[in-house]
Order: structure tokens, then sequence, then C-alpha cells
């Protein structure tokens, strides 16, 4: 076996270009660590193993050459290779090793292919110009940060065998939609969190772990009926008991949302950083537990809601628990807590409020966001609809 060793050629600065023996079988770690000026490489069909860190910071790398041989990267082989555009991954690899390509910031096209079985941690962290992916359906395994901060990226295609998603893997990228497969056994949290244009989530039918019930644009574990991920458009189901930890965090698309009764608990960080968010109606009659104050890996201390969704937003909830959630010490943070139905503000539901709601229709508000206690049903929109559920529940209340 003939080596290129361990700092080789570290830090040669005027190393433009690179040709490698073909009798050479191994690059040792750091072989080739920055060389900056280095511009292209061409590996041979000899060499079967490239060593931690063997190109990294290469920042004007903008070609290499891969051949089928290599079987093995090491963990950095390629971070911080900023002027690297485009890769081709063999098809004698099994395994994209940990921080493969982090920082490689011009990277647009990447093709994996369907001999790898497992994307490590933060192999494609940064990449941000990276705009689609498509993980082959031999994957089945996408560490934490995977994809963490592709900014660009708005598509990704999931393989039918992943059975794992970790945490942040797709976390601060811009996806507009996203299929999780019927194998995915587990998703972590914040896997898909701080993704402000996510607006389309379906979990494909089938899946024994998840499910996107009611067409709610949600994933929510089947099991314990927690939503754990929403986006812009989520619906939150009527038989949902828990919000997840981080389910809507960083989702600024998200403007107004309706809380159905049977949720009985709001996680840390659920509605956390959604800066639009000024509208909530929760229908439960008994105020859910909200729990606060988590830190993550980075320490960030973070609430359920945003802090200007309490002091700026407005909380609808049922006229009969208006007085129950001025005294909940989860709720009462909020600065304005109306009824749902009371128009005047008045704190009782009564024949006044139906006039002032037909009133409302007639001067053509039929937005939540203009008038959200109008909202009886909780639709997103004010309608006559409202005005009959309204009717019916001054009717219900005086049997």
């Amino acid at each position: 076996m003939i080596t290129i060793g361990s700092y080789a050629f570290r830090g040669c600065y005027g190393l433009t270009n690179v040709s490698i023996g073909n009798s050479v079988t191994h690059i040792a770690n750091n072989a080739f660590f920055y060389c900056p000026a280095l511009k292209e490489v061409s590996i041979p069909n000899s060499v079967t193993n490239i060593g931690d860190y063997a190109f990294a910071s290469c920042y004007d790398l903008m070609s290499v050459t891969i051949p089928n041989s290599v079987t093995r990267f090491g963990k950095c082989t390629f971070e911080a290779c900023r002027s690297l555009r485009s890769v081709t991954i063999p098809n004698s690899v099994t395994n994209i090793n940990s921080y493969m390509f982090r920082g490689c910031t011009s990277l647009t096209n990447v093709i994996i292919p369907n001999s790898v079985t497992s994307i490590s941690e933060s192999a494609f962290e940064s990449c941000d110009s990276l705009k689609s992916i498509t993980i082959p359906n031999s994957v089945n395994y996408i560490g934490q940060h995977a994809f963490y901060y592709c900014r660009s990226l708005t598509d990704v295609v999931l393989g039918n065998s992943i059975y794992t998603i970790g945490e942040y893997a797709f976390s601060v990228t811009n996806l507009s939609s996203v299929i999780i497969p019927q194998s995915v056994s587990y998703i972590s949290v914040d896997a898909f969190s701080n993704c402000p244009n996510l607006s389309s989530i379906i979990v494909e039918n089938g899946n024994s772990t998840y499910d996107s019930r009611d067409n709610c644009n949600a994933i929510i574990e089947t099991s314990s009926n927690t939503l754990i991920t929403g986006c812009m458009n989520t619906v939150i189901p009527n038989s949902i008991t828990t919000i997840g930890t981080g389910a809507f965090v960083g989702c600024s698309g998200l403007s107004s949302i309706t809380i159905p009764n049977s949720v009985n608990s709001i996680q840390v960080g659920a509605f956390f950083e959604c800066t639009s968010l000024m509208n909530v109606t929760c229908l439960a009659t008994i105020p859910p537990t909200i729990h606060d104050h988590y830190y993550d890996e980075y320490h960030t201390a973070y609430n359920a809601f945003n802090h200007s969704t309490i002091s700026d937003g407005t909380l609808c909830v049922p006229c009969e628990s208006l007085y129950a959630y001025t005294v909940s010490a989860d709720w009462n943070e909020f600065t304005n807590i109306l009824g749902i139905g009371d128009i005047d503000g008045d704190g009782v539901l009564n024949i006044k409020d139906v006039t002032n709601l037909i009133d409302v229709l007639l001067l053509g508000i039929t937005t939540f966001e203009d008038n959200p206690a109008a909202d009886m049903n909780g639709d997103g929109n004010v309608s006559i609809a409202d005005v009959t559920a309204l009717i019916d529940q001054l009717l219900s209340a005086s049997d």
C-alpha cells in the first residue's frame, strides 16, 4: 500500500493542481488540509481510502474527480471547500461521513448513489447554494444537522427506506413542502424547524408511527396524538392532545392558529419565533398547560409563544372560560384576551353580539385578523356560518 501521509502537503499555499499517481491507495488524514490555492484534484482509481480533513479548507478547490474504487471517506474530507460546485459520490461508498461537505457554500449539485445507506451528522451543513437533493431509496438514516442551514434548499425527495431523520436535519432551510415516507419510524425534535416557507407536509399512508390525518399539513405521532411538526398552513385536528416541543418554531409565515378543544398540553417552544403569529384561538374550555423555559444545545430560552404574540397579538377563548384564562399563570401574560362571540367586548354573550356580528358582515369585515372574536367556528373567516353558530350557542345556553 502506498500512502500520501498525514499533513504531507498541509498549508502549501502555492499548490494549485494535483495529479495523484495510480499506485497510491490511501490519502491520509489532513494530507492536503488548508491548501487554499488548490483548484483541481484528480484521484486515480487505485485509491480506496481518503482520510479525515484530507482536502478540508482548500478554499479554491472547484473540481474533484472521485473514482468508484473509493470505499471510505473520513470525516470533514471536503469541509469548507468554498468554491466546490459539484460532486458525484461514487457508488462504492456506503456512508457520507460526518461534516464531509460542511461549509461548501458554492455546492449546487450533489448526486448520491444507491449504494449509500447513511448520511451522517452535519454532512452537508451550511451548503448555502444547494437548492435540491434526492435521497435515494438505499438510505435509511439521516443524521442530525445533515442539511442544517442549507438556506437555498427548496426541494428534497426522501427515499422510501429512511427510518430515522435526526435532530435539526433540515432546520433553517427554504423547503416549501415535504413528504414523509411510510418507512420513517423516528423524527427528532426540530428536524424541520425554522423553515419559514414550509407550507405543505404529508405523511404517506401506511406509516405506522406518524400520520397527517384530515389533510392537516402536519406530522402527528399517531400513538400519542402529539403534533410534532407544523407549518404555515397547518389545521390542528380535533383529536390532538399535545402540541409538541418546537412544533412550529421559526414558522414566520404563520399568522393565525386555532387550537382545538382536545388539546390539553402545549410543550416548550411550540410557537416560539413565530413572528407573524398575531391571532390565537384556543377552543379548550379548560386552559391547556403551557410548558416554558426550555434550553436547546445553544442555551436559548424558549417560551411556548413568541413575546410579540403575547404582547401584541390577540387570544380568543370560549366566552364561558374567559375568567379561567385571565387568571391562569400559563395564559394571563397575553395582553389581549377576548371571548369568542363577544363582539362588543362586554364579557357577556347576548343578542347584542348577534346584531354586532351582522354589522361586521355588512361592513365587509370577513377575516379573522380584522375581528378575531367574530370567528365562532374557528375556520379563519367571518361569515354567516358564524352568526348561526353564535345564535346556536345562545339558544343552547338558554335551555
